[in-house]
C-alpha cells in the first residue's frame, strides 16, 4: 500500500488520476475584437466587430482517463404500448373526422378502447416489473460506486505511462486503465 510507482519505484512523477481529470479540463469565454477584408460588387472594404466564443478544453491525458460512466436508471417499458397508442390515436383522428358516419363512431370508440387497453397493459408492466428494475438499477449503481471507489484511488506515472492502484499493487498501461476498475 505505497504511493510510489510499481515500475520505477519513485513518487516524483505520479499524480492521482482524479486530479489529472480535474486539472485537465477547463471552460472559458473569450471575448475580443475582430476584423477582416470584404469584397462586394468589385469593391474592397474593411470590417470590424466583436466576437465572443465559449467552449471547453480537455488535455489529451485527461481525455483518456475518464471516470466510470454513471449508470442510467432503467424503467420498464413496452413497444406494444407505444404501438397501441399510435394506432389508437390514428383511429381517434379518423373517427373524429368521420364522426357523422357509423364507421366514424366505431373508429372513435375503438380508439378510446385501445387507449384504455394500452393504459391497462402499461400499469400491469409497471407494477410487475417495478421490483425487477429496482433490483437491476441497484446492482448497477452499487457496481458503479465500487468502480468510483477504485477510480478515486488510482495514480498515473508519467515516467512509465502506467496507471496503478496503490492498495492492490496492480498496474496497467495508460490505455488499459479501465481494466483496473474490474
Amino acid at each position: 500500500m505505497s504511493n510510489v510507482c510499481p515500475v520505477c519505484k519513485k513518487d516524483d512523477q505520479i499524480k492521482k488520476i482524479a486530479a489529472i481529470r480535474m486539472e485537465g479540463a477547463s471552460n472559458g469565454v473569450f471575448v475580443g475584437s475582430t476584423g477582416g477584408i470584404t469584397v462586394s460588387g468589385g469593391k474592397l472594404g474593411t470590417t470590424t466587430g466583436m466576437a465572443a466564443l465559449s467552449g471547453r478544453t480537455v488535455t489529451d491525458l485527461a481525455r483518456v482517463l475518464p471516470p466510470p460512466a454513471e449508470p442510467k436508471v432503467e424503467k420498464p417499458s413496452s413497444p406494444l404500448i407505444a404501438l397501441l397508442c399510435i394506432v389508437g390515436a390514428i383511429m381517434e383522428l379518423i373517427g373524429f373526422v368521420t364522426l357523422s358516419t357509423n364507421s366514424g363512431v366505431a373508429l372513435f370508440i375503438g380508439g378510446i378502447l385501445l387507449f384504455i387497453i394500452a393504459a391497462a397493459i402499461g400499469f400491469n408492466i409497471q407494477s410487475t416489473k417495478k421490483e425487477e428494475y429496482a433490483l437491476k438499477n441497484k446492482k448497477a449503481r452499487d457496481a458503479w460506486k465500487k468502480q468510483m471507489e477504485i477510480y478515486n484511488r488510482l495514480y498515473y506515472c508519467s515516467r512509465d505511462y502506467i496507471s496503478f492502484d496503490p492498495d492492490t499493487g496492480e498496474y496497467r498501461p495508460l490505455m488499459e486503465t479501465w481494466q483496473l476498475l474490474q
